[in-house]
C-alpha cells in the first residue's frame, strides 16, 4: 500500500499574504545587497577571534545586536510591540547549548553559516553552493533521527521561561537599559581606540557598521510587520524533504518530523483579517514557505545584483579538492546542528538575543567554545594541507 505524500496545507496567495511575502522579500533583497557590499560574514566575525586572535568585526556584530535591542525597546515603549517573546522563541532547552557548540564547530570548518553561504554563492562561488547543499542535507538528515534525539533529551532539565526578564520576573526595561549603557560604553571605548571604519579601496564597499545598523532596522521591521525576526533553516528542511519526496515518497510520508504543526499564528500585517498562518516542515506551500522562502531567495538575488552591478559576478570553482571536502563536512554538521539546537546563529544572535532569549544565551555559551575548537582544528588542517601543496607544486 502506497502512502500519500506528506504535504503542508495549500496556502492560497491572497492579497494580504502577498503583502507578507513582498515584505520578507524586500527585507532580504536589501540584506543580501548589504552583506555582499560589506562582506558581512557572521561566521568570520566569531572565527577570527580564535583563528587570528583579534576582535576583527566582532564589535560590529555587538553593535547590530545592541541596535536591535534598542529599537525593539523603543517600539515597546511606543506601543508598536507588546514586548512578548516572538512566536519562534521557545522555552529554555539545554539542546541550545549543544546545538550552539556543534554549529560553531561546523560553521568554522565550512567557512560560512546558513546565511553567509547564500550571499557568497550568489556571486558565483561554487564552494559556497556546495556549502548550501551540505547544510540543506544536514538539516534534512535531522528528520531521520529526530525522534531519537528528542527522546534522549526529553528528560533533560528545562524551564517554562523564554526570556531572561520572564525568568527573573523583572520588568524588561530594568534589564535592557543597564545592558544598553554597558554595551554603549564598551563600543564607544572600542571606537575611540580602534575605530569602526575599515579601510577598503574596493568599489562600492559599504562600511560593515552601516550594514549592522541597517540590518538591525530590517530585523525590527520584520518583527513589527511579520511578527518574527529572520530565520531560514526550517526552509532548508522543507526543501530537502521536498527533493527527497520525489525519490522516496513513502519514506517522507512516514516521517513524523515533517508532519508536525510547527507554526500557527496571526502575523501583525494580517491582524485586520485575523488570518491565521500555519505551517509544517514537510513539502508544500504553507506559512513556513511563505515566510522563509522569500528570505532565502531575496538574499541570493540581492547579493547577485550587487555583484553584477560591480562587474564582479563570475563562476569560481577551481579550488583544491580538500576545501570542497572540508566545506561538505562542515556544512553537513552546521545544518544538522541548526535543527538539533533548534536554531542557527541568525535566529539566535540577531533575533532572540536582543530580547534576551534564554536559548539564545545558551546558544552563545556553546557557540564560542565550539568555534574555538573549530578554529584549532582548522589551523591544523590548513598547516597540513599547505605543507602538502608546497611539496606537490
Amino acid at each position: 500500500m502506497t502512502s500519500a505524500p506528506v504535504t503542508a496545507p495549500l496556502l492560497p496567495l491572497s492579497a494580504p499574504l502577498l503583502l507578507v511575502l513582498l515584505v520578507s522579500l524586500a527585507v532580504a533583497l536589501v540584506a543580501g545587497f548589504l552583506m555582499h557590499r560589506s562582506d558581512y560574514c557572521l561566521t568570520g566575525m566569531v572565527r577570527d577571534l580564535f583563528l587570528f586572535r583579534r576582535a576583527g568585526l566582532l564589535p560590529v556584530l555587538l553593535l547590530q545586536i545592541g541596535a536591535t535591542m534598542l529599537l525593539l525597546e523603543l517600539a515597546r515603549l511606543g506601543g508598536l510591540w507588546s514586548g512578548a517573546a516572538f512566536i519562534t522563541v521557545k522555552p529554555l532547552l539545554l539542546t541550545s547549548l549543544i546545538g550552539g557548540a556543534l554549529f560553531g564547530f561546523g560553521s568554522v570548518l565550512c567557512g560560512s553559516c546558513v546565511v553567509g553561504c547564500l550571499y557568497k554563492m550568489a556571486t558565483g562561488s561554487l564552494l559556497n553552493f556546495v556549502a548550501f547543499l551540505a547544510m540543506v542535507a544536514g538539516a534534512t538528515l535531522y528528520a531521520e533521527f529526530a525522534p531519537w534525539w528528542e527522546g534522549l533529551t526529553a528528560g533533560w532539565p528545562h524551564l517554562p521561561y523564554k526570556t531572561l526578564p520572564e525568568l527573573l520576573q523583572w520588568p524588561v526595561a530594568s534589564l535592557v537599559w543597564p545592558l544598553m549603557v554597558l554595551l554603549t560604553l564598551a563600543l564607544w571605548r572600542y571606537g575611540r581606540q580602534r575605530g569602526f571604519h575599515r579601510r577598503c579601496a574596493a568599489r562600492g564597499f559599504i562600511q560593515p557598521w552601516r550594514t549592522a545598523l541597517a540590518w538591525a532596522g530590517l530585523t525590527v521591521l520584520l518583527c513589527l510587520l511579520v511578527g518574527m525576526p529572520m530565520g531560514i533553516t526550517s526552509s532548508y528542511v522543507k526543501l530537502g524533504l521536498s527533493v527527497e519526496q520525489l525519490l522516496l515518497p513513502d519514506h517522507v510520508a512516514a516521517l513524523d518530523y515533517g508532519q508536525r504543526l510547527r507554526l500557527e499564528y496571526v502575523a501583525p500585517l494580517l491582524n485586520p483579517q485575523s488570518l491565521k498562518l500555519a505551517g509544517r516542515l514537510g513539502p508544500g506551500w504553507d506559512a513556513l514557505a511563505l515566510l522563509q522562502a522569500p528570505l532565502v531567495l531575496g538574499i541570493v538575488l540581492g547579493s547577485a545584483f550587487s555583484a553584477w552591478r560591480l562587474g564582479e559576478w563570475r563562476l569560481v570553482w577551481r579550488v583544491p579538492a580538500w576545501q570542497y571536502a572540508l566545506v561538505l563536512a562542515g556544512g553537513l554538521l552546521t545544518g544538522l546542528a541548526a535543527r538539533m539546537g533548534p536554531g542557527c546563529n541568525v535566529h539566535y544572535l540577531l533575533g532572540d538575543l536582543p530580547i534576551l532569549g534564554l536559548n539564545a544565551l545558551l546558544f552563545v555559551l556553546g557557540l564560542l567554545p565550539g568555534a574555538a575548537a573549530g578554529a584549532l582544528v582548522l589551523r591544523q588542517l590548513l598547516t597540513h594541507f599547505a605543507a602538502g601543496d608546497r611539496g606537490n607544486p
